[in-house]
């Protein structure tokens, strides 16, 4: 992977945006069960709160990519994190306030983090080639597995400690810093891998990306609802959606009552719950594992569809079986090396 020092830098800062988004998406799954416990929430309240945010992550997906696109996504991203940041230090006053303003808290976090990737693939496309793209994803998805790592291990601990709304503020001031970070980056002059234009970078996979690619960029600087329907025209985009569908029906179901499922389920407690992170741990690894290993079968020569096709089918397969396993785990260890 050829990247300039300053491309290197900006990558390193989108991985730890992406970490930090997901310490402070992922936080309130271990949480909840202490705020369930003082501010007396039953089960059906605790879903309510941890499905709200992705009510607002939902909405702001292409709009996200529009806001990118028309303002800069260094600039939409560094505005975005502030928000979110503040709102994730506000959480525990807002949710101790009433269950709606909980509620409220968390789809609006969703809101602000919905922008995230649409500006951090608008940011590292220009920068990095096309036969190098797999290993800088599998970096992002680094950033993604480490983030929940990381909340899930330190949340038992500091919530033993400290109570349950330091994790709140740790993470939050973390994203402040890193907005600060992005605020900065935002007026450099835009980073590009080759003295070619950023849009001469764009992936071209068979004779109709060419046109997909242009009737994409022509409706995303109109309006996003253009933008969403030019490519749900494309067979592979819409594959690429139903495939994510699937993806983050089993994964976001996961990551928002991994902890849960670990305390009622097998009466886990207190710090012992931060062994939920060992699931993310070997994601982490694999998400390189298999960045670089569809990058290597690239540069040997073989198809670019055939390889990513095949990878997805690969992992869902065995993802899958995994999670038909987990109904029957009779122990929290069987549980966690099946969800691993």
């Amino acid at each position: 992977m050829v990247l300039t020092v300053e491309s290197r830098r900006v990558l390193a800062v989108c991985v730890v945006t992406v970490f930090i988004g997901l310490c402070d998406r992922v936080q309130i799954s271990v949480a909840i069960i202490h705020m369930a416990q003082e501010l007396h929430w039953s089960l059906s309240e605790q879903g309510a709160v941890l499905a709200a945010f992705f009510y607002g992550y939902t909405l702001t997906q292409v709009w996200g990519a529009s806001l990118g696109a028309n303002y800069g996504p260094r600039r939409v991203l560094a505005a975005a994190m502030f928000a979110w940041s503040f709102l994730t230090i506000l959480t525990p006053c807002m949710a101790r306030w009433s269950f709606t303003l909980a509620i409220a808290s968390r789809v609006l976090l969703g809101v602000f983090e919905g922008v995230t990737f649409p500006c951090i693939f608008a940011i590292i496309s220009p920068l990095v080639s096309e036969a190098d793209r797999g290993g800088v994803v599998a970096w992002i998805n680094v950033g993604h597995c480490l983030g929940t790592v990381t909340a899930f291990f330190l949340c038992p601990i500091l919530s033993a400690n400290y109570g349950w709304p330091s994790s709140f503020y740790l993470f939050g001031l973390l994203g402040v810093g890193v907005a600060a970070t992005w605020a900065e980056i935002s007026r450099r002059p835009y980073l590009a891998a080759s003295k070619d234009k950023p849009e001469d970078n764009l992936p071209r996979l068979g004779g109709g990306y060419d046109s997909m690619n242009s009737s994409i960029s022509n409706a995303v600087s109109k309006r996003p609802i253009a933008a969403m329907v030019a490519m749900l025209r494309e067979p592979a985009v819409a594959a690429i959606c139903f495939s994510h569908f699937c993806n983050n029906y089993g994964s976001f179901t996961v990551l928002s009552w991994l902890p849960t499922i670990m305390s009622e389920r097998f009466s886990v407690e207190g710090t012992d719950l931060s062994m939920a992170c060992l699931p993310y741990i070997a994601a982490m690894f694999g998400a390189l594992f298999g960045g670089h290993l569809s990058d290597r079968f690239v540069a040997a020569g073989f198809a670019l569809n055939s390889v990513r096709v095949s990878m997805v089918g690969a992992s869902f397969s065995v993802a899958a079986i995994a999670l038909l396993g987990v109904t029957t785990a009779s122990n929290a260890q069987t549980a966690l090396l099946l969800f691993s």
